[in-house]
């Protein structure tokens, strides 16, 4: 087991996945049926795998990235007070997000539907890809007295609550509660619309709060994931077959909300056993992720008009539009990494 003190390169491998699976469906979504409703270039052929694919990724990548993100929390207030965590995810998350809403946003929805379904050309403000930003935002602003308390009084009662909960074995699992009785809350809407709901809002800070206490109990919450990952990972596969078996059927949130825990839980566990490893590519990956994260829908839709009208395979084009969306947007953020104005725009510091 590592230092507390030492950075966790499994969490860095975690983000990365998290948000490159992000980038990759939205790829897919081109090959359903509902992409046009969302203004998304339409393929003419479904891919009926396709949904299959999305259904397991789409209860936990969301929510594994908010957990991420209050952990990241935690580790910046180890290094500075709150106004400067403030100031720096102001520059790193809020001017990105404006950035989108006023022009990467627009640009993108009208690649879509002026380029592509031949529609008028319009404007007006749209998040678009990037309205998770804002929700890091608001929870940052709702939290952090919170997190401040924690921080300060150490031996506060609900860290000895998280802490001895974590000690017992596969206490862990007893957070899976939570995320039970949100499905419960919120069973009148799919789990997956997390974008701009009441549902996405709350689940995320859970998810956000819950980063942060588990990360503030260091060793504790590691050695708790690394233990019962391989229990967790086999009711996840149990509860995603049964659910994937019966797609069109209705399906319990609260159920659904138990699966997206216990997949995340696998990852935290084998992450921490397997990935917690630094490498060159990797300190690559970290700095260039949110960057391309950031550019890759544009980028991606821009390449959708040219290979989605081609007699092809659907397979290759799905596969096609993927690889050039990652091999266009490392080229770019080569680029604009090298700008120095460019950079806060896409979520890096003004200077290298």
């Amino acid at each position: 087991m590592v230092s507390s003190n030492q950075r966790r390169y499994d969490i860095d491998w975690l983000r990365i996945i998290a948000l490159g699976l992000l980038i990759l469906y939205h790829t897919f979504i081109s090959f359903t049926d509902f992409a046009k409703e969302i203004a998304f270039p339409q393929n003419e052929e479904e891919l009926e795998l396709i949904y299959i694919i999305m259904s397991f990724l789409n209860i936990w990548r969301m929510p594994l990235i908010f957990i991420i993100s209050g952990m990241g929390i935690f580790f910046a207030m180890k290094k500075r007070n709150w106004i400067e965590i403030f100031n720096d995810r102001a520059i790193r998350i809020g001017i990105p997000y404006l950035f989108g809403l006023f022009i990467l946003g627009p640009l993108t929805i009208n690649i879509s539907t002026a380029f592509f379904y031949k529609e008028e050309l319009w404007y007006f403000p749209i998040h678009a890809h990037l309205w998770f930003l804002m929700n890091i935002w608001i929870y940052l602003c709702f939290d952090i007295v919170f997190f401040v308390y924690l921080q300060k009084k150490p031996q506060n009662k609900i860290s000895i609550l998280f802490n001895k909960i974590l000690r017992f074995p596969y206490g862990i699992f007893l957070f899976s509660i939570i995320f039970i009785f949100e499905g419960l809350l919120f069973n009148n809407v799919k789990f997956t619309s997390y974008a701009d709901s009441p549902h996405g809002l709350i689940m995320g800070n859970i998810c956000f709060v819950l980063g942060y206490i588990f990360v503030s109990n260091k060793d504790i919450f590691w050695k708790s994931v690394e233990k019962v990952w391989p229990v967790s990972l086999s009711t996840s596969l149990i509860l995603c077959f049964y659910r994937i078996s019966n797609l069109g059927l209705e399906y319990h949130n609260a159920i659904i909300g138990l699966e997206s825990f216990f997949w995340m839980i696998s990852f935290f566990g084998i992450g921490s056993k397997y990935l917690n490893q630094n490498s060159k590519i990797l300190n690559y990956l970290t700095s260039s992720v949110y960057p391309i994260y950031i550019l890759h829908m544009p980028i991606q839709f821009t390449i959708s008009l040219f290979i989605l009208p081609l007699n092809i395979n659907s397979w290759i084009k799905l596969l096609v539009i993927a690889f050039l969306t990652y091999l266009f947007c490392k080229v770019l953020y080569e680029f604009i990494k090298k700008v120095k104005f460019l950079r806060p725009l896409f979520g890096m510091k003004y200077t290298s």
